[in-house]
């Protein structure tokens, strides 16, 4: 993992295309199969992840449970996907997804602030991408 600034990065390698990889970061109902702390959410108003889109994620940890708004800010398929949480506000937190094609499948990197970062949701490697690699996680 690497500190840059006021973000952090954590890169994995997984044995899949960059689209299949793209599919699931991209698919925000299912962020809760792989995150340590979000459970999922929905899509509002028919959105799908295109630039704009809006979505309701519901988080929790061993003390709370929330819900937050999140807009979709970079959808490259097979490339980038990026959304902020509470847009209106902010925005408040930047997630991005970056895929680059491997010599074995895809490279992904997750990038995300340290800037009022709670230390709870810190993941301390890359958990939530590794947790895309799966046995399951393309079924």
């Amino acid at each position: 993992m690497a500190v840059h600034g006021m973000h952090r990065e954590a890169s994995i390698e997984i044995h899949a295309s960059p689209d299949a990889i793209y599919d699931l970061v991209s698919d925000l109902p299912r962020m809760g199969e792989w995150s340590p702390e979000n459970i999922g959410g929905e899509w509002l108003g028919g959105s799908s992840g295109k630039v704009g889109d809006r979505f309701i994620g519901h988080n929790r940890t061993p003390e709370r449970a929330w819900s937050v708004p999140v807009m979709v800010t970079i959808a490259e398929r097979g490339r980038c996907f990026a959304f902020v949480t509470r847009p209106d506000e902010g925005p408040y937190v930047r997630w991005t997804y970056r895929l680059e094609p491997s010599g074995t499948g895809t490279r992904v990197t997750e990038i995300w602030p340290t800037r009022r970062w709670r230390r709870c949701c810190m993941p301390p490697s890359a958990r939530p991408v590794a947790a895309i690699a799966s046995p399951g996680a393309f079924s």
